[in-house]
């Protein structure tokens, strides 16, 4: 945001300010600032003798991956035919606005 501050006869203050408003594209308006991305990575956690453990992700002919495999919530592969998990982060911070007196 743009706040510009000018000074009109030392009695009062001027004040000019840029917003940005944001278009919800398939989500809901209160997630319009949030980031979204799919949950994927070339790397996945296995279970190896009851123990969860971090490894490369490898195709069908045990070859490290050359693209990405989607993920699950806990960060185990994706069985084929399950819906992506996407995940939303936020991108900025909420600012003071009500701290300016505007409202």
């Amino acid at each position: 945001m743009d706040l510009n501050a000018k000074d009109v006869k030392d009695e009062y203050y001027e004040v000019t300010g840029t917003f940005q408003f944001p278009i919800p594209y398939r989500t809901t308006a209160a997630k319009a600032w949030y980031s979204r991305w799919r949950h994927e990575g070339f790397y996945c956690k296995v279970n190896m003798y009851g123990y969860d453990k971090i490894v490369r992700a490898k195709n069908q002919l045990g070859e490290p991956t050359a693209s990405k495999i989607l993920l699950d919530t806990n960060g185990f592969t994706l069985t084929s035919g399950a819906t992506t998990i996407w995940k939303d982060t936020k991108k900025y911070a909420p600012l003071p606005y009500a701290a300016l007196g505007f409202f």
